[in-house]
């Protein structure tokens, strides 16, 4: 009697501590910025100056002071997204700086400064275009300070962050990987213990639930390559766009409009992102599939053991 408490303990404790605990990391979403990046003294307020512009653009063209009143406004749009910007900016440096890589190889760190050095320049440029709006500027100045914003964005600041989220997407599935890996390996030696391993219907369990680590592991590791092998975009992020790359009428309004969605949601469409995330996801699903397995290995225990 004392033998069968002895094994019921024990196969109660693998279901609590390894069945029913997923990991946090099949939350994390493709969505770039950060939950907590609105941590901030600053608030962004894009959407308030964008609809003072609408009122001024809309208002009686006659009206004293119309024009200076419209530049002050134009100003304050592109004045909210460099604001937003860099509360994003430091969002990701933060999720850089908390990632683990203790035990990576040597070119994740190099990569991590990499893209550290990619937002100090990034920051750099906003500096100098806070600069810019100090000055006294007529309306096509100040339209063409957000036409330079805007494909800037377009050439350095938005491959930039999708490069650092997908960078940081694969290290923390790396971590939810060994999660499951010790869980598989604490269940199965639990399970060995009592003999219950040798239950087929478990036994075929335990071998698809390894089968799902190891193409998780593989898929992130195509992921991770694939970024290792990827450079950051070489572009001057301290300098405006030159005239020559300026092919395209872009008002402030569009650049606001551009500049106020997430920055993963509007690359979708560059080529390491198109390879990269779905391999992550892919991964990810492979986890979740080891952990289904899990829980159906728990409820034949169940049984087993008559709870």
């Amino acid at each position: 009697m004392a033998k069968n408490f002895l094994k019921k303990a024990v196969i109660t404790g693998v279901l609590i501590g390894s069945f029913f605990i997923l990991p946090a990391v099949f939350a994390v979403s493709d969505t770039s910025t950060p939950a907590n990046s609105n941590q901030s003294q600053e608030e962004c307020k894009l959407q308030d100056a964008f609809d003072i512009l609408l009122k001024v653009k809309d208002s009686d063209s006659s009206l004293k002071n119309r024009d200076q009143t419209e530049i002050n406004a134009r100003k304050d749009v592109v004045k909210e997204i460099i604001i937003c910007s860099n509360l994003e900016l430091d969002a990701f440096k933060k999720r850089l700086g908390d990632l683990n890589l203790k035990d990576n190889d040597k070119k994740d760190e190099l990569l991590k400064n990499k893209f550290l050095g990619a937002i100090d320049a990034a920051k750099s440029y906003f500096t100098d275009l806070t600069n810019e709006l100090s000055h006294d500027l007529d309306i096509s100045g100040v339209k063409k300070l957000a036409q330079d914003l805007s494909i800037w964005r377009d050439i350095y600041y938005t491959p930039t962050l999708t490069g650092i989220n997908d960078f940081a997407l694969v290290i923390q599935n790396q971590q939810a990987i060994k999660t499951a890996r010790t869980r598989f390996d604490k269940i199965s030696f639990s399970l060995s213990a009592v003999k219950l391993n040798e239950v087929q219907e478990i036994k075929n369990l335990l071998a698809s639930s390894n089968a799902h680590i190891k193409k998780g592991i593989d898929l992130n590791t195509q992921a991770h390559n694939l970024i290792w092998n990827t450079d950051i975009v070489a572009y001057n992020a301290s300098s405006s766009p030159t005239s020559t790359e300026m092919n395209a009428t872009t008002s402030v309004e569009d650049a606001a409009i551009l500049n106020s969605t997430s920055t993963a949601e509007t690359s979708t469409s560059t080529e390491s992102r198109v390879i990269v995330l779905p391999l992550i996801k892919d991964s990810l699903s492979e986890l979740k599939k080891a952990y289904a397995d899990y829980i159906l290995i728990s409820n034949i225990v169940k049984k087993y053991l008559g709870l």
